[in-house]
């Protein structure tokens, strides 16, 4: 059962004031406000964590189904129960104002529509823009260029648990191509395996194309067009035959550790695989 009109004009009234913003300022530009200090994608956690400190309690008087029919519905995000915090959403924001002024329900609709969507395109914007000015580090480009050749675009590979002699076996593989070195050794904190920070901030350039989660790393098949491309113009930075070089000395390192992406079973290598990895560095 929904609350009341009343109750949920309250307690969003409430959240509303806590967040330090007055129902009496118009909608947008509460909304903007909101987006950019709690729900922008730029935001750090350090920072995030200071504003969220920073609300102010709503009273105590709330009951608990209440609040959480209301966070159901995605109108308030719960923070604490002692002191009772509660976060508006923009939707609560719009469905607060809905109660307010119900004449201009549609109107704040439209705006609420527009502003999340604006938000949303500019970080695809900013994303593609990072990534084809700043072209991708050989550690980078021997990462994801593992994933390539282990025929890592099926959703059903690719997974795979963390372990320490796999991520060695996968680090020296990647760090062969950097060094274009087949006897490179891993490097010390063997960030030459997918899923540390270089990687994940290749994804982020990449307007999320490799997805990264726990346990599970590979290239989405829907988005292999637009990661060869993105390859493409790092690797065409690549001096000379480096990029020649450097598969070459990179083969040599996954034909030795594939004893050990055998054992750990995540050893998917296949022709097709390796001939896409082959023209996409030598063609």
């Amino acid at each position: 059962m929904s609350p009341s009109p009343d109750a949920q004009l309250a307690i969003l009234e409430a959240s509303l004031t806590g967040a330090g913003l007055k129902a009496s300022d118009e909608f947008e530009t509460n909304l903007i406000t909101l987006l950019r200090r709690f729900f922008s994608p730029v935001l750090g956690r350090k920072i995030l964590f200071e504003r969220l400190q920073a609300l102010r309690p709503i009273p105590q008087r709330y009951r608990k189904e209440i609040l959480d029919r209301l966070e159901f519905d995605k109108k308030i995000i719960q923070l604490s129960a002692q002191p009772m915090k509660v976060l508006i959403t923009p939707v609560g924001m719009w469905h607060l104002y809905s109660i307010l002024r119900p004449g201009s329900r549609s109107e704040y609709l439209e705006i609420l529509v527009s502003r999340v969507e604006e938000r949303c395109e500019q970080r695809v914007r900013d994303t593609l823009k990072a990534f084809s000015e700043t072209r991708l580090t050989g550690r980078e480009i021997g990462a994801v260029l593992f994933l390539l050749y282990n025929d890592s675009t099926s959703p059903s590979r690719g997974k795979y648990v963390r372990s320490e002699p796999l991520w060695i076996a996968i680090d020296k593989i990647v760090q062969a191509f950097v060094k274009n070195d087949p006897s490179a050794g891993p490097s010390r904190h063997l960030d030459g395996a997918p899923g540390r920070w270089y990687l994940g901030e290749a994804n982020r350039k990449l307007a999320n194309a490799i997805r990264i989660e726990t346990g599970s790393y590979y290239v989405r098949p829907d988005r292999l067009e637009g990661v060869l491309e993105r390859l493409k113009h790092s690797i065409s930075a690549l001096p000379g035959d480096a990029a020649a070089d450097r598969f070459k000395a990179f083969e040599v390192a996954f034909s030795r550790e594939k004893g050990i992406l055998a054992g750990e079973g995540v050893l998917f290598a296949n022709a097709e695989s390796a001939l896409r990895c082959r023209d996409l560095l030598l063609g």
